[in-house]
């Protein structure tokens, strides 16, 4: 039986190739079978499988929040007992296939030199972040096991403990199948060609046929040389980075600087746990070579009658070393991992294969690590770094976990999700690559934007998102504008913008409903109980805090009354009931015992009657003919547009409602939500509304100052809870402090960035993705003065353009 020091080296010994003499360019990649469920046979005993890591913050991160994650990576690593590798991908874009995605499409409709700012906007964004390379990092594990039956088993409890320590660091893991994993394989074989992938593992197995024949390139060269390869018309060189010149500490900044390289290809971290009964007799046997060593110096000392000299320095250093090391392994917990980092870089030449590698080492000697091609190695070199599962390498060298975790592969999230209509919602402020999406992917897309003034809520908690649902879609866009900031928007995508106020002859209904809602019993109960919420809300307003629930029940029997009481006419006779047809019935009330409640509430309505708003007393005429409707109540007096306000969001109800039946979204932004939270009748209103339209395709979004605010209501903290969108700009103290308690995946040290955030800058939330965000815009982008909201700044520019113009006019 070999000893343990034996199985302690044996560990490291590489993995046997496939085929040693490949005869076809199919015979390179080292996999024996394949099943759907993405295990790969990688010999006769040996299966991997493979899984796409989510990216966590950790490098916007404060230095005290790092260390903590370190620690708890460092503990995840130390809990797996099998070998693993970590890859990143730098795989190159089909930036043909990505423009057709992302950019948006010119239409003949009049509005191209918008969408045309757009695409100068994600242009730049790609320029400035990683120029047309896709960033994808997996985690490899492999294990031995006889049969299929028994390497599924083994892999579905390993994938059980690694999900749930990566979840526990705030990532996640997506096991790959079968098909995603031999499109990572294609990928690299065919750079280039990502777009052309068609593999297809069930239909080769009905067809017979070898998907190896799909994936590889046509053309493989292992130069006579051995220092690189040529694989069609592009060059690869697989590099090591010299295990015997790993420093002391390395540092988490390697992996991370090798990966942000503008270079296609794989950074591979190959780990091998060794099981510390191996160790423990390792480190004992070398300790007794050592105390050996000190006796025979010893010795040869005494013999010469030189009994005051002290042992070398080099066995002292080894000895102090070799007890560091047992301490920590006893101590501190501690596992040894043999450990290998592996490079395969590809490139358009030689000179440029070179060069990359100029890179490579001006990265890794800061560090005091070498760097070496595998000469005559190539193809071993090229197989390891492969996310595949095999290692055909034996560089390696011990390392503690602690060390090990310093191979961090995280970095920022991102957000580029391209299914559909792709909006832009800004820069990655860390990264600098594009944020890309569309809130209809999101399982709830409603959200909020929060953030104090001047922190450019409108401009880009809405504005822009507006501007790209109207180029983009046709969905119907409304707003709710107490300050009338979108007037310029709703000009320039020739929408309709209605200025309710008190003198206008544009009127809304607040009890208008369909004629045919009456021969429907059931529907008629619903409509019931929505008008009863709407007129308790407004009465509630109105009377502020000396409504009671006495109150809300002689609204309640009045509505009953005069809904029931047309539904009982002849069709013929039946008409939508006004705010004078409730103040008649309400009047009516047939319990004397009432009639005080009665009155509190017709004095409070008089106002709607006879007053300045009675514009809300007459049958709908407002044209909503347009697919961007926006209601401005700027004008009207501060509690008066409150109510304003929850007669325009019952009146857009059926306007959702209708789209709803034609298959058709809409986009509502209501600013200054909190205008309409002073009560819990209004409260419970909006609530009500903004849970009932959500379930007919309306996308809402609340725009306000506070966070805080809406805490400190138990409905509306569910609003929050169960949106999967959100902008945070610049906060106030106690709006931060709301943040960081509501949402555990967002830090503390991201929301204190907030607290001096430049206008336009912050973080947004899709899901469980949070981003630095950074939506600056140029200010020669058309779309800067249709979208800004700097009353100053727009002066200005108009009295620039003033001039510009009477000097035209004089020189003419």
């Amino acid at each position: 039986m070999e000893s343990k020091r034996l199985q302690y080296q044996a560990l490291k010994k590489p993995d046997d190739l496939l085929h040693y003499s490949a005869a076809s360019a199919q015979d390179l990649i080292d996999v024996k079978k394949v099943s759907m469920d993405g295990l790969f046979q990688i010999n006769d005993k040996l299966w991997s499988k493979a899984y796409e890591i989510g990216d966590v913050n950790y490098r916007i991160a404060t230095y005290e929040e790092q260390l903590m994650f370190f620690a708890d990576y460092s503990q995840s690593l130390n809990s797996f007992d099998f070998p693993f590798k970590l890859t990143i991908f730098n795989q190159y874009r089909d930036m043909k296939e990505l423009n057709e995605k992302i950019l948006y499409p010119l239409k003949a409709d009049g509005f191209n030199e918008c969408r045309s700012a757009y695409n100068d906007m994600i242009r730049n964004g790609i320029i400035g972040g990683k120029q047309g390379i896709e960033q994808k990092k997996y985690l490899t594990v492999s294990f031995k096991k006889d049969t299929y039956e028994e390497a599924k088993i083994f892999a579905q409890s390993v994938e059980t403990a690694v999900k749930k320590e990566f979840e526990g660091l705030g990532s996640s893991l997506h096991a790959l199948s079968g098909n995603e994993r031999i499109q990572s394989i294609y990928n690299f074989f065919r750079m280039g060609k990502e777009s052309q992938f068609y593999v297809d593992i069930e239909q080769c197995i009905l067809d017979g046929r070898d998907w190896k024949n799909d994936v590889v390139c046509s053309f493989i060269n292992f130069n006579e040389s051995g220092r690189y390869f040529k694989m069609d018309d592009r060059y690869c060189q697989a590099l090591y980075i010299d295990p015997q010149s790993y420093p002391t500490d390395i540092d988490d900044e390697l992996l991370y600087e090798l990966s942000n390289l503008p270079i296609p290809g794989f950074i591979t971290v190959d780990f091998i746990p060794i099981r510390k009964d191996y160790v423990k007799d390792t480190l004992e046997n070398k300790q007794m070579g050592i105390e050996m060593e000190i006796d025979r110096q010893q010795k040869v000392r005494n013999k010469n009658h030189n009994f005051l000299s002290d042992i070398s320095y080099e066995i002292r250093k080894k000895k102090e070393s070799l007890e560091g090391m047992r301490d920590d392994i006893k101590i501190n917990d501690q596992k040894i991992f043999w450990t290998s980092v592996t490079l395969l870089f590809v490139a358009n030449s030689v000179r440029e294969l070179e060069s990359n590698l100029n890179l490579v080492r001006q990265i890794c000697e800061k560090r005091s690590l070498k760097v070496h091609p595998f000469l005559g190695r190539q193809r071993e070199g090229m197989s390891t770094a492969l996310p595949l599962g095999g290692r055909y390498v034996s560089e390696m060298r011990g390392l503690f976990s602690r060390d090990v975790a310093s191979f961090i592969p995280f970095n920022v999230q991102e957000y580029q999700d391209i299914r559909g209509s792709v909006f832009y919602y800004g820069k990655n402020r860390k990264s600098q690559n594009p944020i890309l999406g569309n809130r209809k992917n999101l399982t709830n897309p409603s959200g909020f934007v929060f953030g104090v003034p001047g922190s450019g809520k409108s401009f880009t908690g809405s504005k822009m998102e507006i501007g790209s649902v109207f180029l983009t879609t046709q969905d119907d866009i409304i707003i709710i504008d107490p300050t009338m900031e979108y007037e310029d928007v709703v000009e320039t995508f020739k929408g309709a913008f209605i200025s309710i106020d008190c003198n206008t002859a544009k009127h809304i209904n607040p009890l208008h409903v369909q004629l045919d809602v009456f021969d429907d019993l059931g529907q008629l109960d619903t409509v019931i109980r929505e008008k009863y919420v709407l007129m308790r809300g407004i009465c509630a307003q109105c009377m502020e805090n000396e409504f009671t629930a006495k109150h809300s029940s002689v609204i309640d029997r009045a509505i009953r009354r005069l809904f029931r009481g047309i539904a009982t006419l002849p069709p013929e006779q039946r008409q939508i009931p006004i705010m004078t047809d409730f103040y008649d019935e309400l009047n009516e009330e047939p319990d004397e015992n009432k009639r005080e409640f009665v009155d509190d509430i017709s004095i409070s309505l008089d106002v709607f009657i006879d007053g300045s708003l009675n514009i809300f007393n007459h049958q709908t005429n407002v044209d909503v003919d347009n697919r961007v409707i926006s209601y401005g109540i700027r004008d009207m007096d501060k509690e008066l547009s409150k109510v304003a306000m929850l007669v325009i969001l019952e009146s857009i109800k059926k306007r959702v409602m209708d789209n709803f039946r034609t298959g058709k979204a809409t986009w509502l932004y209501i600013d200054e939500f909190h205008m309409m939270l002073d009560s819990v009748y209004t409260t419970d209103f909006v609530v009500k509304f903004w849970k009932l339209v959500r379930k007919l395709g309306c996308i809402c979004t609340g725009i306000t100052q506070n966070m805080s605010l809406l805490m400190k209501d138990e409905e509306l903290t569910s609003l929050i809870s169960n949106s999967e969108f959100n902008v945070f700009l610049r906060q106030s103290t106690n709006d931060a402090a709301a943040i960081v308690d509501f949402f555990d995946n967002i830090s503390s040290s991201q929301v204190k960035e907030l607290a001096k955030a430049s206008s336009g800058t912050g973080l947004i939330r899709f899901g469980n993705r949070i981003i630095a965000l950074d939506n600056q815009m140029e200010k020669t982008n058309p779309l800067y003065n249709i979208f800004n909201t700097n009353l100053h700044e727009k002066a200005l520019l108009l009295a620039k353009a003033d001039k510009k113009k009477r000097k035209k006019i004089i020189i003419s």
